[in-house]
């Protein structure tokens, strides 16, 4: 490829990855951003890092990085998300180069400018489309976009070793690289578990059996090695935990093992059917995008939906394998490679393994490449073949227009859509609009609404987030909450009462017994008082704020003195 080309689709990307996610850099924290970042001590201290084992070691050290010259600013946070993008955009424009490179398709995709305007193509459409949104614009969301710029990296520094003869020295150095990226990918998040299997389908469908079986296993034994990393962090904790180490990292790792049992495998895999339907549609028709979809669990295989989901996708995966190892060596080749890494890439997070919000955008970050790839794939291949038919036909003119024709509206979606996740108060109410019966929406734009004064709007929220699910503890702490913020005890009391008969064994039960205690001193029944602080030590006898509680409780009975007790945990 010609560098001034090359440098020429620099100009294009950088810029225009800047404008189109312009809106986000003043966006605030949201959702698990609070949990993992600004509520987490772990990445507040570079100290931290010296022990590598965190199961996503490489993606929390960048949140401390980021703290180390941001502190709690968002704009550095979400600036670092958006180069990032902007970085893998360019990965997979010379990830691109390098397969139309490789032995096996050299031969009938030859032409360099040809190379450069596929390359070109996919780059700009990864960049720009809607469906990367909420991958850039959650800023802990990283984890996916980082874990990506590693996996991309491993891949492209594999081909390229590959792709250097033995005697050369510098294919050492790429293979080094390419071990290294995938490690790192491993250390940041779960998806890169398929990395290894993606590389072996690589040299298998790309390469020429130009040396022995035995030889290629070998070259490819140490990256398939790292597929260990990921399964021993999740089965082991990391030691320390409890004692000021990385609290959110070990509530993830619990999380993750308890949304495994809670789902059965089978319920999972039918509903992820249908689910992977809706990530194709968003694909080619990016409209109604939003971050919490209510989605129910499929019962059977024979609902409709699901079968004809379960036809559609076994088609679609027989036709990108036959296509991968059966076709011409050209561009069908390249659409089954883009339709086989699609699938792979996705089987994390929508095969047999539970996951509590069962569909999300940010999971199509990685996978999306393979989805672009094979659609540009059969452009090409439609353009050769009238060129080949005695079309008179410009190929790089019609590449170009239609390139505009897909960009433009691809782009302008993205930054409508990063406008709303620039603003809190546009994102929760977006998400209340287009996802009424689900909770979380009602208790944040609730929240944002209390914190304005604007309490009639925020109960009004939160009553109807009750309704929907009147067993969440998370709702009734919240009215708690309110209600004892602004003075009505007796409804407050109501509230703290209802977490108690919910769940003895969760951490809100301490605090709802705690409060209520205040609740009842407020009031003057300091027996009732009393009968509740001991309740808490009967959970956790070394709770400070019921034991001063109770040294309070117990001088306002001996010396009717006054007392001051903290109002709230």
């Amino acid at each position: 490829m010609k560098k001034s080309l090359i440098n020429l689709s620099y100009l294009l990307l950088i810029p225009l990855g800047l404008i189109i996610y312009a809106k986000v850099l003043n966006g605030p924290f949201v959702f698990d951003d609070h949990a993992y970042i600004a509520l987490n001590p772990w990445v507040k201290s570079l100290s931290n890092f010296i022990d590598v084992k965190g199961m996503r070691y490489a993606g929390d050290l960048s949140f401390a990085l980021t703290y180390k010259f941001w502190a709690l600013d968002p704009f550095g946070y979400h600036l670092i998300n958006v180069l990032i993008h902007i970085v893998n955009s360019i990965i997979v424009f010379f990830l691109c180069g390098l397969i139309l490179k490789t032995p096996l398709l050299k031969a009938k995709l030859s032409d360099e400018r040809k190379v450069l305007w596929f390359s070109f193509c996919v780059s700009l459409i990864f960049l720009c489309h809607p469906i990367q949104t909420q991958a850039v614009a959650y800023i802990s969301q990283r984890y996916t976009s980082l874990a990506t710029l590693f996996y991309l990296a491993s891949c492209s520094s594999y081909l390229k070793a590959r792709l250097l003869r033995s005697e050369d020295k510098r294919h050492l150095h790429w293979y080094v690289t390419a071990f290294i990226s995938a490690i790192f990918a491993m250390k940041t998040k779960e998806i890169s578990f398929t990395l290894p299997f993606v590389v072996m389908i690589l040299e298998f469908s790309l390469f020429s059996s130009d040396i022995s079986f035995g030889k290629r296993i070998k070259f490819l034994a140490p990256i398939l090695l790292t597929a260990i990393i990921i399964p021993l962090s999740l089965i082991l904790p990391d030691v320390g935990i409890t004692e000021g180490g990385n609290r959110a990292e070990e509530l993830f790792r619990l999380r993750k093992l308890n949304e495994a049992a809670s789902i059965s495998r089978y319920q999972y895999l039918l509903t992820e059917t249908t689910v992977i339907i809706t990530y194709l549609r968003l694909m080619f028709l990016p409209v109604g995008q939003h971050f919490n979809y209510y989605y129910p669990l499929a019962e059977s295989i024979f609902e409709p939906v699901v079968l004809l989901s379960f036809i559609v996708l076994s088609l679609f995966f027989i036709s990108g394998i036959y296509l991968l190892f059966r076709s011409e060596k050209g561009w069908g080749r390249i659409a089954g490679l883009g339709m086989v890494w699609f699938f792979i890439t996705l089987s994390v997070e929508s095969s047999v393994i539970p996951i509590r919000d069962v569909i999300n955008e940010h999971r199509m970050y990685l996978p999306a490449f393979g989805l672009i790839i094979a659609f540009f794939s059969g452009v090409f291949y439609l353009l050769e073949s009238a060129i080949k038919r005695g079309s008179r036909l410009d190929a790089e003119k019609a590449v170009a227009i239609m390139l505009i024709i897909i960009a433009v509206p691809l782009s302008s979606a993205s930054y409508m859509r990063n406008t709303v996740w620039g603003n809190k108060f546009l994102l929760y109410a977006d998400e209340v609009k287009k996802n009424p019966l689900s909770v979380s929406p009602h208790m944040n734009i609730g929240i944002i609404y209390y914190e304005r004064g604007q309490y009639n709007e925020a109960i009004g929220h939160f009553k109807e987030a009750e309704r929907i699910n009147p067993a969440s503890v998370y709702v009734h702490r919240t009215l708690g909450k309110f209600y004892f913020h602004i003075g009505d005890m007796d409804k407050a009391m109501e509230e703290y009462r209802k977490i108690i008969t919910l769940d003895p064994d969760r951490e809100e039960y301490i605090e709802a017994r705690y409060n209520l205690g205040v609740l009842y001193m407020k009031k003057g029944f300091f027996n009732m008082a009393e009968e509740e602080f001991r309740k808490v030590l009967e959970k956790n006898n070394n709770d400070k704020h019921a034991i001063k509680a109770l040294e309070m409780i117990s001088k306002q009975k001996a010396n009717k003195a006054p007392f001051a007790v903290k109002e709230s945990k």
